[in-house]
């Protein structure tokens, strides 16, 4: 199972006619408009229709791409994850209270990380790695409203609610 903090794929912009949304979400894949309707959660960044792609979000999606045929692979955004955890919106990532915060919500959810050096990066991927260990638990939960194949997933570590939130079996 591998957990990569990237969108899967560009946008083909489902909701662009939805007026109900932001401009900038209007050109958003399913998963960051049900993660935003359904848990609050809105993302900064929203995956394109096309180039030119920012370098991490290229990397993210070149990896989805080389990589799915050979594993299981998924979509996570830790903020949300940790988000969830925490029941709310968590001190920024890169403050000493973030960090510290983000490491507590970790311990909680069974995720030890090393006593120090961590960096918020380091954090971010342990997020990935607690989704990634619940998805193969078969308790981790899917955003997505259905228009396309976009999935962004978070942890079981804490209800999900909405109708926009799915579980899913481990993968086999």
């Amino acid at each position: 199972m591998i957990a990569i903090d990237a969108p899967a794929q560009l946008s083909g912009a489902p909701h662009a006619g939805d007026e109900t949304l932001s401009p900038k979400f209007r050109a958003a894949r399913c998963a960051e408009v049900a993660l935003g309707r359904a848990q609050g959660i809105w993302v900064s960044w929203v995956a394109p229709a096309g180039p030119p792609l920012p370098g991490w979000m290229a990397v993210g999606v070149g990896l989805h791409r080389r990589l799915a045929p050979r594993a299981a692979v998924i979509e996570v955004y830790p903020h949300a994850a940790f988000h969830l955890l925490a029941g709310r919106r968590p001190a920024k990532k890169q403050s000493a209270a973030g960090m510290r915060e983000r490491v507590e919500l970790l311990t909680a959810a069974g995720v030890v990380p090393p006593d120090e050096g961590l960096s918020h990066h380091a954090i971010d991927a342990l997020a990935a790695a607690l989704v990634a260990r619940d998805r193969l638990a078969g308790c981790a939960h899917a955003v997505g409203c259905g228009h396309d194949d976009s999935l962004i997933w978070l942890p079981a570590a804490r209800a999900v609610t909405g109708g926009a939130a799915r579980s899913a079996p481990p993968p086999s």
